[in-house]
């Protein structure tokens, strides 16, 4: 699992620049070296527990919603919730040009891309920058005039 995620969760600028350095748990002296520590990241987890999160996550299909006759257009068109997509401009698994397509069917969606080296791995808030930018969307989000 580890092995196959690296190259999803951080984009290749992480790699490139060795972000993997600004951390003393993931400080490594090699990329061989950085990625044998995050090889050992779901040992300890339970493996159903993660198949689990893969079938949910590969099964999921807002278009089976009884009413929506398998139109994805249609099912998020009827979201009625304001929503806040916070795409990170890195990230491998939610690409920006997507998460922008399907929020333009949202009626009351807003967007705003984050701008990190650590690609999906972004909105795991380690980085300060990564934080801040969270943050104030989310401030300016809960704080606008409806």
């Amino acid at each position: 699992m580890s092995e196959a995620w690296a190259p999803w969760a951080f984009p290749p600028e992480f790699y490139s620049l060795q972000v993997y350095q600004r951390y003393p748990d993931t400080q490594a002296n090699s990329l061989d070296e950085f990625l044998a520590k995050w090889r050992t990241r779901y040992h300890e987890k339970d493996a159903n527990d993660l198949l689990c999160h893969f079938q949910t996550w590969a099964s999921h299909d807002v278009s089976l919603t009884p009413g929506m006759n398998k139109s994805l257009e249609k099912a998020l068109a009827s979201i009625k919730a304001e929503i806040l997509f916070l795409p990170i401009r890195t990230d491998a698994y939610f690409a920006v040009a997507d998460v922008t397509a399907e929020a333009a069917l949202i009626p009351h969606a807003q967007l705003m891309v984050l701008n990190s080296v650590y690609g999906h791995a972004a909105a795991f808030g380690r980085d300060k920058s990564d934080r801040t930018q969270i943050n104030h969307a989310i401030a300016n989000f809960l704080h606008q005039d409806n």
